[in-house]
């Protein structure tokens, strides 16, 4: 009894050092993987790092009657927030001669900041100080990527904590985040989208101060 006891723990043993070897290879490929993967995002969006020239546009289902179009060209910078189909608001900055204005259109307002508005940052799904070897790995070993199309674009769907961001495959840019998030103490899922990126196509035209003619000044 006891050497059919002893051969039977062997077995099991064995059995569980197999499946622990086979977890840890199957471990060690996913983590390559997700290596490959995240190194070639970082590649990509790092082209993005220093451009002057950008366009995107942002839609929030927290905000769903308001779409932000984002500009910049060199030190001029314009956002405008379209509510309800028809412009609402024109942020414009040029950071060069530090004039910054509020432009409400409806209430033909202009208000005129003192203050330096802060840098805007290009929603990038890194940034460049954390476009690192360690940096990547760790992310490698704790991130699920899955793969699917959005709007007819191949993607990567990154699963963090939570939030999951879909990653145009050619282009390394968001395209797409759900993020998990509290509103009046009810867990809900916040859907942001990116769209109709556009680099190096702005023209002096395009971000041209607007004509405030007319309307009342404040400070």
């Amino acid at each position: 009894m006891e050497v059919k006891k002893d051969n039977t723990m062997k077995k099991v043993k064995k059995m569980f050092s197999i499946i622990l070897i086979l977890f840890i290879i199957c471990f060690i490929f996913y983590t390559i993987r997700n290596f490959i993967i995240y190194s070639s995002i970082y590649s990509k969006v790092s082209l993005y790092y220093n451009t002057n020239n950008v366009y995107y546009e942002k839609y929030s289902s927290a905000e769903p009657e308001k779409l932000i179009k984002y500009s910049k060209l060199n030190d001029f910078e314009k956002i405008e927030t379209v509510k309800n189909n028809s412009i609402y608001l024109i942020n414009w900055n040029d950071f060069s001669n530090n004039e910054f204005l509020d432009i409400f259109i409806k209430d033909n307002v202009v208000v005129n900041r003192d203050k330096k508005p802060e840098t805007h940052n290009l929603p990038l799904f890194v940034v460049k100080e954390d476009n690192s070897f360690t940096n990547k790995f760790m992310k490698s070993m704790s991130t699920l990527i899955t793969t699917e199309k959005f709007e007819e674009s191949d993607c990567y769907v990154i699963t963090q904590s939570m939030q999951k961001t879909w990653i145009e495959k050619e282009t390394g840019l968001i395209l797409k985040i759900e993020q998990k998030t509290k509103i009046n103490d009810e867990e809900k899922i916040v859907t942001i989208i990116y769209s109709n990126w556009k680099f190096d196509e702005l023209t002096n035209e395009d971000i041209k101060k607007p004509n405030t003619d007319n309307y009342l000044i404040k400070k």
